[in-house]
């Protein structure tokens, strides 16, 4: 673990804010506690300790989300991830923490936890966190081939779409459809759907997102025998993870030559 991140990990970070904004306080404290009566009130004895109190903060929090999102849509490395965000082990934060785990057992391929996982995070209040495990459900059995359990999930979830706001609820229908077409043998449509999700907005920045998409084409071209497209998917799944910190590039590695 780089001693960087440790400075950004979620209670030493929130920490570190308390104890910037207090300071921004001091010199202002110990002014007006000191200033004699017949002296006027200095503002910059006031204001500027608390405003560079505050950018101080500005920066730092900036910072934190600026490696948040390397971490996430470049070096795709989720348990770095896990280890900033993760929350103290208490009933409060129970699906918090299950779901960053989660995160890292499907970037790992470890397939069998995430459904496991992704039941416990179905008893979640949250319709949202609902939501969410049932996503992951769907796409892991999609990738582990257990095809037959996938349509009764999708039915279940389409049940929650006019129930939940969720920036990610439009890419989780085109998933649906993806599936809805590779299982029926429409591949032709399975490749248009996943095109267009490459096309939209911010899409060329989140690699976490782009990986899956390239290795679910590289399913279908592989149904097509298109040698091809094949590679294209193959170059990009290697582009995208240069470090092999998923199970995406590390299937590749493996099973394929490129």
């Amino acid at each position: 673990m780089n001693s960087v991140h440790k400075n950004f990990y979620y209670y030493r970070f929130r920490c570190s804010i308390i104890v910037l904004f207090l300071l921004g306080l001091v010199v202002p404290c110990i002014h007006l506690f000191t200033i004699e009566e017949s002296t006027s009130v200095s503002v910059k004895y006031i204001f500027l300790p608390i405003l560079l109190s505050l950018v101080a903060i500005l920066v730092m929090t900036t910072s934190r989300k600026l490696l948040l999102g390397k971490l996430l849509a470049y070096d795709l490395d989720f348990k770095t991830i896990y280890m900033i965000e993760r929350r103290k082990n208490n009933k409060k934060n129970q699906y918090h923490n299950l779901k960053l785990l989660t995160s890292v057992c499907f970037f790992d391929g470890n397939f069998q936890k995430v459904l496991s996982y992704a039941s416990d995070i179905l008893n979640s209040p949250n319709i949202n966190d609902v939501f969410y495990a049932r996503h992951l459900q769907i796409i892991t059995l999609f990738i582990v081939g257990e095809h037959n359990k996938i349509l009764d999930i999708i039915n279940s979830q389409k049940d929650l779409l006019h129930q939940i706001k969720n920036d990610t609820l439009n890419d989780a229908v085109d998933y649906y459809a993806f599936i809805n077409s590779y299982m029926s043998g429409d591949y032709c449509n399975a490749i248009d759907i996943m095109k267009s999700l490459l096309l939209k907005k911010d899409y060329e920045k989140l690699n976490h997102k782009k990986i899956v998409i390239f290795y679910f084409l590289r399913i279908v071209y592989e149904k097509l025998n298109d040698n091809e497209n094949i590679k294209i998917c193959t170059n990009e799944i290697i582009r995208l993870d240069p470090n092999s910190n998923t199970f995406f590039r590390n299937s590749i590695d493996r099973n394929f030559e490129y």
